[in-house]
């Protein structure tokens, strides 16, 4: 069932429907709230429900092609976007205007990529590329330029900025017009554990939805049931989680 993917947070699933069903999305959203609690896995149903061929009541199929490609971070009216490492010039130089990703080892391309499938496989992983602290001016120009071409489908251009608080001030400021004058069709959602160090004028513009602390019995329930943990074992992990759902599956692998 659509929604499923995510643990818990029935508040802000209930916003985010009421929004669909009355076509009174936000053109910008910010999620924000503690490490492990569903802000990604939230941001990419929505773009599900947005995009869905058969979506009824505020929820998506997840049977038809666009459903299952955007499960699989394959859709192209889904962008996400995340730190990479600082691209260096030939004289070694750090370079924050040239193009990322072209310049991007073969190392570190294939890191992205495997992490890319296993955000797909687990909404709630964690991408964290080798070497990478910021996201720079670069990725916000590149990103931009994406906003100015037309969209290959139907549906909405979703956008969600990972970890948004690693945006450096540059990289924030030159956001800001996005923001300002939203490409139409196109829902920008960032997520983050650290909103106090986004710009006031980047949060002022964005529809702010705050995200609980998960239930231990919401994360225990969800070991049971995605990874055949027993009751007992599930809900001492998720005690010891402290309602965060990725450390609980960090703890899966601990004595």
């Amino acid at each position: 069932m659509s929604w499923d993917s995510v643990i818990g947070q029935d508040r802000v699933k209930k916003i985010l429907r009421n929004a669909i069903l009355h076509n009174q999305f936000a053109h910008a959203y910010l999620f924000y709230g503690s490490d492990g609690v569903g802000k990604d896995a939230m941001a990419i149903e929505f773009a599900k429900v947005l995009n869905c061929s058969f979506a009824t009541h505020g929820n998506s199929c997840n049977e038809c092609a666009t459903c299952k490609r955007i499960a699989k971070l394959q859709h192209q009216n889904l962008k996400l976007v995340f730190a990479l490492p600082t691209v260096k010039n030939e004289n070694d130089i750090e370079s924050g205007d040239d193009d990322v990703t072209s310049k991007t080892s073969k190392d570190i391309l294939e890191d992205i990529q495997n992490q890319l499938e296993k955000k797909a496989q687990n909404p709630y992983f964690h991408i964290a590329i080798s070497k990478a602290t910021a996201i720079r001016i670069a990725t916000i120009r590149d990103i931009k330029k994406e906003l100015s071409l037309s969209l290959f489908s139907g549906g909405k251009r979703v956008v969600i900025i990972l970890d948004a608080h690693l945006m450096n001030v540059q990289a924030q400021n030159a956001f800001l017009k996005s923001l300002e004058e939203p490409p139409a069709n196109t829902v920008l959602i960032l997520t983050t554990s650290k909103s106090n160090e986004l710009l006031p004028t980047i949060v002022s513009r964005c529809q702010q939805v705050p995200f609980d602390i998960l239930h231990t019995s919401d994360i225990a329930i969800a070991l049971n049931e995605r990874h055949n943990i027993p009751s007992t074992d599930a809900t001492l992990i998720a005690q010891l989680s402290l309602g965060n759902y990725g450390r609980a599956l960090e703890l899966l692998g601990e004595n």
